[in-house]
């Protein structure tokens, strides 16, 4: 058995979680809080994995190169211009 906590919700959620129960997708109120938070955490893991995956991407791209932010706008507007 895990630690008891208690939390306050709005009414729309308190709502939202009732009904995952009366719809019979979850046991009890705990199971939709444990599921959602299983969920956040995942989502958060991934995040994190996903941003340390883009560091190391672009650390091994090499040294940066010099870039000229008025020069890249000109050939923008000349290649899309209507």
């Amino acid at each position: 058995m895990g630690t008891i906590a208690s939390i306050t919700v709005d009414q729309e959620l308190a709502d939202f979680v009732q009904k995952k129960v009366d719809d019979g997708r979850y046991g009890s109120v705990s199971e939709v809080v444990e599921e959602a938070l299983r969920l956040f955490k995942q989502s958060e893991e991934e995040s994190l994995e996903a941003i340390r995956t883009a560091i190391e991407e672009g650390e091994a791209s090499g040294e940066p190169q010099p870039f000229d932010a008025d020069e890249f706008l000109k050939e923008m507007h000349v290649k899309y211009r209507a």
